[in-house]
């Protein structure tokens, strides 16, 4: 493979690892608390490709929140090292509008990943029984725009506001309990994913410091007669920050992983 093409696959891969990181109940909405979010906080990760022993330093990601007029400005950015950006572009910036109680207002994505540039806008509507309207738009470079409606019967969150539900809600329980299912917008549409527990385990982040945490892994749906097959597995840490401390992901060729290096703006 490729390193470029490694590496554009590590970043769609980031950002939808970091997107299952939470989940909604089916038929209900989901009601958070506000403790996961925590205004002036920064959390900075390191972006590796991985192919047998070899880990190939990629990037860097950082999430921050900040809060405007009772709401919450939730933003993602990736970036390529200096050293891979001379073979692969990668500037990509994810924002998320949410309510204070978690629920998304509005979503936008700005990409530009190798040739690749393209816009996306997706808002969030409650209907009146209770479920969740979505209006995606997708517009390219070249002016195309592709766009999409979904009504789903419970909570959907965007690849932002679903990391944050994480950290709000008691994920243990309830993939202890059983299969978790993930509605998620990503881009033009509505996905399901199934999260499971897999144990609590120390992990080591970037700065090299062994953190208790909980493991989890998130699977494709199988077909009749398959095996499911995980796609990714997370470790969130043990405290009531409930940080992603490791992601690693499963890729054709390969893995990606995104380790912590460092939080701020709160305890």
């Amino acid at each position: 493979m490729r390193r470029g093409a490694g590496l554009g696959r590590l970043a769609a891969a980031f950002l939808w690892g970091m997107a299952h990181l939470a989940f909604a109940s089916p038929a209900e909405r989901v009601v958070a608390t506000a403790a996961a979010l925590r205004e002036g906080e920064r959390i900075a990760y390191d972006l590796y490709y991985q192919k047998g022993f070899v880990a190939i330093p990629a990037g860097t990601a950082e999430l921050s929140v900040t809060r405007t007029n009772g709401v919450y400005d939730l933003a993602l950015t990736l970036a390529a090292s200096p050293v891979v950006e001379k073979v692969y572009h990668l500037s990509t910036r994810l924002a998320s509008r949410v309510m204070p109680d978690l629920h998304p207002i509005r979503y936008t994505k700005h990409a530009e990943e190798g040739g690749r540039v393209y816009d996306e806008v997706v808002d969030f509507r409650t209907m009146a029984d209770g479920g969740c309207a979505v209006s995606c738009r997708r517009t390219f470079a070249d002016g195309r725009v592709r766009t999409n409606e979904v009504c789903r019967a419970e909570s959907v969150h965007d690849l932002l506001s679903v990391i944050f539900q994480a950290r709000a809600t008691d994920l243990l329980e309830r993939a202890k309990a059983g299969r978790v299912v993930l509605p998620v917008a990503t881009g033009l549409k509505v996905e399901d994913q199934v999260l499971v527990f897999k144990g609590d385990e120390k992990v080591r982040t970037a700065d090299g410091k062994d953190v208790p945490s909980q493991v989890f892994g998130l699977l494709k749906q199988a077909k009749p007669g398959e095996e499911a097959s995980e796609l990714a597995r997370f470790w969130l840490s043990r405290d009531a920050r409930r940080l992603p401390l490791r992601i690693n992901l499963n890729l054709k060729f390969g893995s990606a992983s995104a380790r912590l290096r460092a939080g701020t703006g709160a305890e």
